[in-house]
């Protein structure tokens, strides 16, 4: 196995999940002391979204085009442009904009690092690896909005640490083997329909993660100051709720490997999802919501590493 190749993979998605802790917060941070309401922070955090459906769309055609590592190198530094002109151009018109393109390029990083990674492990280590890439990852987007609140929300300097990550992340992937390659095809809405009717747990699963994980890093911060809550203390708590993530991955990552495992966790995971969800109506203080914030994210944790051991992204 090409660990020197898995490790820089792995360290130029985490700049990845380190660039978008430092500034999707600072992003919503920065609507509320303009005066936007929910309604349109919701609607800035919803345009990534939109971005992960196109760029899943032609991640593939452009793979086939450029080349993996090409191409893997070519989004990182374009995510640097776009996370640079938040701090240029500071208008909620050109922001919707910038946030679309981050969604499309991050996406196209996320499908070819996860399908690199995927192909560089060994069939009997593959769910501790993909939990370490997994645990890892959360680490990164718990370090960022740490990291925004050591630096201050006052000044774009968290948009400046963004560029930077991604601006030296390519570099890591110089000279790196083992890229997957990729045909040329076109996911369609008609496909992502029929994955859903064939596999309606994970794509149920997967709708839910990518939902939480939006309003963790976009809603909870403003939440947290309309409560009362000092900026340092709402980023302490989104970092608080990620800490559930990367708590479980690696314990379940290995006991992923054992198929016996593989039916029973997910199971588990949705029922103490379900009991948190309804508890989560009853108190509204911030302890307990940290605290439900860490278990559903360890539900995440305890999934990622049992569905994706056999995954691969692209065709090979």
């Amino acid at each position: 196995m090409r660990w020197a190749t898995y490790f820089a993979v792995l360290a130029s998605v985490l700049s990845v999940g380190l660039a978008l802790g430092v500034s999707m917060p600072l992003v919503s941070l920065r609507l509320e002391s303009w005066g936007y309401g929910s309604f349109a922070i919701g609607v800035m955090a919803a345009m990534p979204a939109f971005g992960v459906l196109l760029g899943a769309k032609v991640s593939s055609r452009m793979a086939s085009w450029l080349g993996t590592a090409n191409l893997m190198r070519l989004c990182l530094w374009a995510g640097a442009v776009s996370i640079g002109l938040l701090a240029i151009l500071p208008s909620y018109p050109v922001w919707l904009v910038l946030r679309l393109m981050i969604g499309v390029i991050l996406t196209i990083v996320f499908i070819l690092g996860e399908s690199w990674i995927n192909q560089l492990v060994v069939e009997q280590w593959r769910g501790r690896l993909v939990a370490l890439y997994g645990c890892s990852y959360a680490l990164s987007q718990l370090s960022g909005p740490l990291l925004l609140g050591l630096i201050g929300t006052d000044h774009d300097y968290g948009f400046w640490v963004g560029v930077g990550l991604l601006v030296v992340a390519p570099f890591l992937l110089l000279g790196r083997s083992g890229a997957p390659t990729a045909e040329s095809f076109s996911v369609t809405f008609a496909d992502l329909w029929r994955f859903c009717l064939s596999l309606p747990a994970i794509a149920w699963a997967v709708a839910l993660f990518a939902a939480f994980e939006a309003m963790i890093l976009t809603l909870l911060p403003v939440y947290c100051l309309q409560q009362g809550f000092t900026a340092e203390i709402a980023l302490a708590m989104v970092s608080t709720v990620v800490v559930g993530d990367a708590l479980l991955q690696l314990p379940i990552g290995a006991l992923a490997d054992y198929r016996a495992a593989t039916h029973a966790v997910p199971e588990l995971c949705g029922v103490v999802a379900g009991v948190e969800l309804g508890d989560s109506t009853a108190d509204a203080h911030g302890v307990d919501l940290a605290d439900l914030g860490v278990v559903r994210r360890q539900c995440r944790g305890l999934v990622h590493p049992v569905v994706d051991p056999d995954r691969r992204a692209l065709p090979r």
